[in-house]
């Protein structure tokens, strides 16, 4: 039963990561995330999704330019 409730702890913590890199993030969803003690959680969560969103379009970009052959 624990286990289930880290898993959508964690998938509420990626789910507000998100929409705060897309800028639809509510100001009271905000607060709620960093009243918590889940401070560290989310910057790791952040950091990892940074990483995924600069990998994605650098992929986007190599695939988009011509073989310089």
């Amino acid at each position: 039963m624990q286990r289930q409730n880290i898993g959508l702890g964690l998938w509420k913590f990626l789910q507000s990561v998100i929409a705060a890199l897309v800028g639809v993030q509510s100001q009271n969803k905000r607060q709620q995330d960093f009243a918590g003690d889940n401070l560290l959680r989310i910057i790791g969560i952040s950091l990892v999704a940074a990483v995924v969103l600069i990998l994605v379009i650098l992929m986007m970009v190599n695939m988009a330019l011509p073989d310089p052959s």
